[in-house]
């Protein structure tokens, strides 16, 4: 069933988009494409197209614009690793260019590790007609038995001496929207550029064992999100462009989820570790780039939300960690007509029981957030909120401005380099940046 709901999620994100862009062509029936088998690939464009298909890999060319779709869908049970790959390339003068990429990956149980790579590609070039793009990346992960809504549903768990859990999961998303001298170049793109990207991680692991209990969430350090950025296991990079003589509008709408669930169980003195993050602090997490030129209203909305939950009965000694990093990266900028808008929202939340209670004694805990962001002709406000624990929310923002730059460093029980649980502390410290 958690399948089916991830292809009714699927068919309905397209049927919106379908929607907000009635010129596109249809395309075919999603609901019937993606309930077929455990592996799909949809790779189909109007034509003139050149359409390369390999397994969950797409490439579609059209030097003459048109619509394209790269849906891709993979359920596995198991170690199988999934890598998906659509690759959207359109130059236009005459007709609005259309992308459309959707990959959904999902690991059902079995046997540990579970890997998962998403990659996500766009580049079109257009003069008097709109590029529009549409990124949905969904990555599902699953080990141990499943949880009921409230995440105490057990049934009769069995027993292992030891266990070992590993999950890692990438997703990146480029998209770049130009004139056809190239996407990353505003001459002769007298039009609009409109794009949306859609990115979401879930990872469950849940275990019994007698002796030892070792459960990892993105431990392995991911790619760098860019040239210039942090690795990041969840990505974004969009680069729009339009001419600065015209009136061409620049859009992006950007949402980020990333959600991530240990369980521990033991007999007393079973010897647990649970770890979601970076084997160093702050080598993943979420990130994205957004670079807007134009001489049009431009808007940039973003949201990106972290879930870190972390729990543990009936165990000796544990060790929990969680360290995830969001960021808005430096070189993040807009160029837009008077009237232009962005707004941004960070969001990390991370909790750590044992046998229902709060631990923070035997944890660590550290949240990253930062916003970086300028804009010509434009208005920025920006929030950020961390809550760990039982502590308060603790917050920061920015604007309305036309320069933000703020950071917010929360670590609750932190653990020093070599991540000795003798030197945690319970006490949890703030530090902020305000530029």
């Amino acid at each position: 069933m958690r399948g089916l709901a991830l292809i009714v999620v699927a068919a309905g994100v397209v049927a919106a988009l379908l929607a907000g862009q009635a010129r596109a062509e249809s395309p075919p029936p999603l609901s019937f494409e993606l309930s077929t088998g455990y592996g799909y690939v949809l790779c189909q464009a109007t034509a003139p197209a050149l359409v390369e298909k390999s397994g969950q890999s797409c490439e579609i060319t059209q030097n003459y614009g048109g619509t394209a779709w790269c849906i891709e869908k993979k359920s596995v049970k198991g170690p199988t690793p999934i890598a998906q790959s659509c690759t959207i390339s359109q130059t236009s003068t005459t007709r609005a260019n259309f992308a459309y990429v959707i990959q959904i990956a999902e690991h059902r149980g079995g046997a540990s590790p579970q890997s998962t790579t998403q990659t996500a590609t766009v580049e079109q070039g257009n003069t008097v007609r709109t590029n529009n793009s549409s990124v949905t990346q969904i990555a599902k992960q699953a080990l141990g038995r499943l949880l009921d809504a409230d995440g105490d549903d057990w049934g009769f768990p069995v027993y292992s001496d030891n266990v070992e859990q590993v999950q890692n999961a990438s997703q990146l998303a480029d998209v770049c929207q130009g004139g056809v001298e190239g996407c990353h170049s505003s001459v002769g793109m007298l039009s609009h550029n409109n794009s949306g990207v859609i990115q979401k991680q879930w990872q469950t692991e849940q275990a019994a064992a007698n002796v030892s209990l070792s459960q990892e969430q993105n431990t392995d350090t991911p790619p760098l999100c860019a040239a210039t950025a942090n690795p990041a296991n969840v990505c974004a990079n969009v680069d729009q462009n339009s001419s600065l003589l015209a009136s061409g509008r620049n859009k992006e709408s950007l949402s980020q989820l990333y959600v991530q669930l240990q369980h521990a169980r033991g007999k007393g003195t079973t010897t647990t570790d649970q770890r979601q993050g970076g084997a160093n602090i702050f080598s993943g997490g979420l990130a994205h780039e957004i670079a807007q030129v134009g001489g049009g209203v431009a808007n940039i909305t973003t949201g990106q939300n972290s879930f870190q939950f972390q729990k543990a009965a009936n165990v000796g000694a544990l060790f929990q960690k969680q360290d995830p990093r969001i960021s808005k990266d430096p070189f993040s900028a807009q160029t837009g007509a008077a009237g232009s808008l962005w707004t941004g929202k960070e969001r990390a939340f991370q909790f750590q029981l044992e046998d229902g209670v709060f631990t923070p004694s035997f944890g660590g805990q550290r949240a990253l957030l930062s916003y970086d962001a300028t804009s010509v002709g434009g208005s920025i406000s920006a929030d950020l909120l961390v809550k760990q624990n039982d502590e308060p929310a603790e917050t920061e923002s920015c604007g309305p401005t036309t320069s933000c730059h703020i950071l917010l460093d929360c670590t609750n029980a932190e653990p020093d380099v070599d991540l000795s649980i003798s030197e945690y502390t319970s006490t949890q410290v703030c530090s902020r940046e305000v530029d």
